[in-house]
């Protein structure tokens, strides 16, 4: 992940003033103790990472690699063993990726060789070369002339200084007692985060379903997680400006299933909830893990088909409305221990399977469910259904004369009619949302009313049809 791909050094000075540090220390991973992870939806996570470090008194300059890409440097912390904050003077954060490219920059007006091979001989013959130029190609004087592109390899003797491989934090400070201990150092990330996945499996002549829920845990950072403790955290955080969520960047990455206990401990955090998953995890970069986080194998559901209306068709004549009209299969559940959860759930995609006739599972559509605390519930649509279908027309439409000055009436008919090819009965859901001030003046059916809409529950025989005709009055 590129953070800074626009500056060679970024640096982040404290208001502290600090005189230019005498001892230069580096520690990379080797020196790393322990590392934990706190990580949260939408692309973010908080490294938490001690390191042992032999630290002179005096003002010293620490130099840490083994870092994360993502690293927001304006968020480090830096902590004693005990967790006492120290008190840094000054910040650096350089983040310039070895590369052809940046070799190149690194070495403009400075000599390098060039090595070319005859093609016919096979013999290498080398020469210097000044780099004049890397602005949209290379410029090079060789001699007493100048050249552009590459006319050969180039060879350089060395790595420029504050180049590297990987990105690294400098951190300065004074230490008042020099000792041989641990350093914490603390900060958010970009490239590491997490998001739920759920896959819900039930019989087509069931009530009951079970729903395995998934934490999807992945690593964009750049670094590799060894025996590092993690941390999920669920809620959405508000956030200045918020990044991509990390599972869109996640194609080509290796992906894997980690089985855990049927439920992963959780704890209620402020307005946040958070899982601990057991043990330590180990995830290299560009990878993506999959943990469990619990299994529910009786759930009672309700499933639904639902024909949702329009509000614009009240106030005009409308011969020409579409005939036909999609009906959803929704499934609704509620988050208790007497439906078969009762445990706070984050926000997920749910894949929906089922069983075909010969009791194949097979896919039956997807849905985002929201964060669900306990006693919440869900109702996710599956998809239209191909064996319940509905087609409506507008029966008659009339504009009522109104006394000057009162609101125009109008009075309108309409006809639903519901098929069901199923070998049994359902019931659907007719939702009418009617505008303004509204009443039902005559129906075949009794409605009830759920805010501006106006609801039927219609039984639709099996391998048969009925018939809703309702007339409304608008003002």
């Amino acid at each position: 992940m590129q953070v800074f791909r626009q500056s060679w050094w970024f640096a982040l000075f404290l208001v502290m003033p600090f005189a230019h540090a005498t001892a230069v220390l580096s520690t990379d991973v080797k020196d790393r103790r322990e590392m934990s992870l706190t990580v949260y939806e939408h692309d973010m996570a908080l490294v938490r990472e001690r390191r042992q470090l032999s630290l002179p008194s005096g003002n010293v300059s620490v130099r840490f690699s083994g870092i994360s890409d993502g690293i927001l440097p304006e968020t480090v912390m830096l902590l004693d063993g005990d967790g006492r904050p120290v008190d840094v003077g000054r910040i650096a954060y350089a983040h310039e990726r070895l590369s052809p490219q940046t070799l190149l920059a690194a070495h403009v007006g400075k000599t390098v060789r060039i090595v070319r091979k005859d093609p016919v001989t096979g013999r290498e013959t080398e020469e210097n070369a000044r780099i004049l130029s890397v602005q949209d190609g290379v410029v090079l004087e060789i001699g007493d002339r100048i050249e552009t592109g590459l006319p050969g390899r180039l060879v350089f003797d060395r790595l420029p200084d504050g180049l590297r491989n990987d990105p690294f934090l400098t951190i300065e400070w004074e230490n008042r007692t020099g000792h041989d201990g641990i350093l914490e150092l603390d900060y958010l990330t970009r490239g590491i985060g997490w998001q739920a996945d759920y896959v819900a499996r039930f019989d087509e002549e069931s009530d009951v379903m079970s729903l395995a829920g998934r934490a999807a845990l992945a690593n964009n950072s750049g670094m590799s997680l060894k025996d590092v403790r993690v941390t999920l955290v669920a809620g959405n955080l508000n956030r200045v400006s918020g990044g991509g969520s990390v599972m869109m960047s996640s194609a080509g990455m290796k992906r894997d299933v980690l089985p855990v206990a049927n439920t992963v401990s959780g704890d209620g955090s402020g307005d946040y909830y958070r899982y601990d998953l057991p043990g330590k995890v180990t995830l290299p970069d560009r990878q993506l893990c999959l943990y469990a986080l619990f299994n529910a194998g009786s759930v009672k559901v309700k499933r639904k088909w639902v024909l949702e209306g329009e509000s614009y068709y009240y106030r005009s004549s409308l011969p020409g409305m579409r005939r036909t009209w999609p009906v959803v299969q929704r499934v609704e559940w509620k988050n208790s221990s007497h439906e078969g959860l009762g445990f706070p759930i984050p926000a997920g995609v749910v894949r929906f399977y089922q069983a075909d006739r010969h009791g194949n599972m097979q896919f039956a559509g997807e849905s985002r469910m929201p964060h669900m605390p306990v006693g919440e519930s869900a109702s996710l649509s599956m998809g239209e259904s191909f064996h319940v279908t509905a087609s409506r027309k507008q029966l008659r439409f009339e504009q009522i004369a109104a006394l000057s000055g009162a609101p125009r009436r109008y009075d309108s008919s309409h006809e639903i009619r519901l098929r069901n090819a199923k070998d049994r009965p359902v019931v659907v859901q007719v939702r009418e949302p009617v505008p303004g001030k509204w009443q039902i003046i005559s129906e075949n059916a009794t409605h009830r009313r759920d805010g501006m809409v106006a609801v039927w529950d219609i039984t639709v025989p099996a391998a048969g049809e009925a018939v809703l005709r309702y007339t409304v009055r608008v003002e």
